[in-house]
This record gives C-alpha cells, structure tokens and sequence, in this order.
C-alpha cells in the first residue's frame, strides 16, 4: 500500500483494522518526497540576483526561527500536562524546522560571501527569454 490516502471499505465507510494498520506502518518507514512550494522556489532561484535571493532567504530564516520559538514554547507548556507521545508530530516539525534553518542560514551565508553565485548560463528557461528580449527581433 503506497498511497496516503486511509484506505476505507467504499461500502460500509468502515475502516478494517487490518488495512489500517499496514497503511500507517507504510506512511512511518517509507520516506516519500511530499510537494514544496519552497523546493519549486529553489529550483528557480538563479532567476534572482545571488544578493535578492539571500534577503528572500533572510525573511525565511527569520519565520522559521520565529515558528521554532512559538512551538518550542507550546511544547514546553504541554509536554509536562499531556506527555510527548501526543506530540511527537510536533517534536518532528521542530527537528524539520531546525534542519532547514540549518540549511538556509549556510545558504545565505554562501551567497553573501559570493561562495556561491550564478550568472544568465545558469537561468536556461526565464534567462533565454531575458537574452531573447535584450537581442530584439
């Protein structure tokens, strides 16, 4: 079973615990690539100059540690009250959030240093349509 989606009876609308069960420990070891619209962002980001792109991920970096901080605080309040087995998914969006913040303070620092940069080879699709522009008829 590879789908997302709980499998269901169509007829009944009920859940066999069997089905339900293989569903969930699919969903837990299978690792799968989930649609992000910050992955599509990065696939087009040399369509920005390096510096634009570095203030665009400055923003980020700081909504992501403000996130980090706002649930670091729930969690703090509600673990004691209701243990962490409730929030585990919580604990997962935490350890998320920490990585990418990881990532994108390294990436901006690359950027800002000039470690990494791009020119107009490196924009094929918006790029060429720049170049075809500046060119004229």
């Amino acid at each position: 079973m590879s789908s997302s989606k709980l499998p269901c009876d169509a007829i009944s609308g009920r859940l066999p615990l069997s089905e339900v069960l293989e569903w969930l420990r699919d969903l837990l070891a299978k690792p799968v690539r989930e649609a992000s619209s910050f992955i599509a962002a990065m696939s087009f980001v040399s369509h920005l100059a390096p510096g634009e792109a570095a203030d665009q991920l400055q923003i980020r970096a700081r909504e992501l540690q403000c996130g980090l901080v706002a649930i670091g605080a729930v969690l703090e309040n509600l673990v004691p009250q209701i243990g962490r087995v409730p929030l585990l998914e919580a604990e997962y969006a935490v350890a998320m959030r920490k990585a990418e913040l990881e990532w994108t303070r390294a990436l901006i620092e690359e950027l800002r240093s000039g470690k990494l940069t791009w020119g107009d080879g490196d924009r094929p699709c918006l790029g060429e349509e720049s170049k075809q522009a500046k060119k004229g008829p």
